[in-house]
Order: C-alpha cells, then structure tokens, then sequence
C-alpha cells in the first residue's frame, strides 16, 4: 500500500533579510504617499491664495459697477496679503478695509500693472481699470510654483 512520509517542517520564522526588505519597501511607498500628499497640500495652497485674490478682483469690481455707497473700489497687493478698499487710493488705515492674509508658505511675488504700483482700481458704471497687468504669487520655498493672476483692461480678471 501507500507509505505516508513524513515531512520534517524547517524553521518557520522570519529571516533577518526578509524584515530588511520588507521595511526598506514599507519605508519606500511611505515616502511616495507622504511626498504626493505634500505636493498636493501646497498646490491647493496656492489656487486657494489665487481664488481669494480673483474673489477680491471681482467683488471690489461689481461693488463699483454697481455703486455700492455711491463709491467705487480697488484692490490693493501686498507680499503677504490682499486688500480690498473703498474710495480712489487705498488708505492703509482705513477700518472698511477686507484683508485676506496669505498663509507663511505663499508670497505675491511680483506686481506688473500698467502705471506701477500695486493697486487695481476700478471705474464706475463701465468696471474697467487702467491698471491692468499680472500679479504673480508664489510659494516661498518652491520659487518655481507660481500662479498668475491677469487683470485686463475690461476689469475681468483671470488665473492659471
């Protein structure tokens, strides 16, 4: 008949080699997934940034379309913040004033507008603004990621 052999089991433990690769590849995906997510937070870190920007754009422009307390409105840029402002000239002192605040990772880091300067101010009525150009906010610690904001001269704004 059938003869059963027997089969001696071998040590069934972990080698020392395999719980090296077995956390060199943990190590490896845990840097892939961190790093994604990284890139992922400070890329909405800067469309949220550009968003409010646009969102001042706009809102200072319809307030002045629409003569909202018989006054029209501006944007005024600073390296670290947004502001928008009633009246011809932005006045630093002004308590009307709505500021948005960047965040320490995200900086305005170049104004070109028509005239210098870097305020945006819009006429009555038509919505349109002679200082018309781009405003670029970056990152500070990744110089390359940018956004661009663009004002025309028809006051509409846009970002990339």
């Amino acid at each position: 008949m059938f003869k059963i052999k027997s089969i001696k089991s071998t040590n069934a433990g972990i080698s020392m080699m395999e719980l090296v690769v077995a956390t060199a590849v943990a190590v490896i995906l845990a840097s892939l997934i961190f790093s994604g997510l990284t890139s992922f937070r400070r890329s909405q870190e800067l469309s949220r940034v550009s968003s409010a920007a646009l969102l001042s754009l706009e809102d200072a422009r319809a307030k002045t379309m629409r003569s909202e307390a018989d006054a029209q409105y501006g944007v005024h840029f600073e390296s670290s913040r947004v502001a928008l402002f009633k009246g011809a000239a932005y006045n630093a002192s002004d308590v009307n004033n709505v500021y948005f605040d960047f965040p320490n990772s995200v900086e305005m880091s170049a104004a070109s507008l028509n005239g210098g300067g870097a305020d945006v101010l819009f006429e009555r009525l038509t919505g349109i603004t002679a200082q018309y150009g781009t405003v670029i906010i970056r990152l500070k610690a990744y110089i390359n990621d940018t956004k661009t904001i663009t004002i025309f001269n028809s006051g509409i704004s846009s970002s990339n």
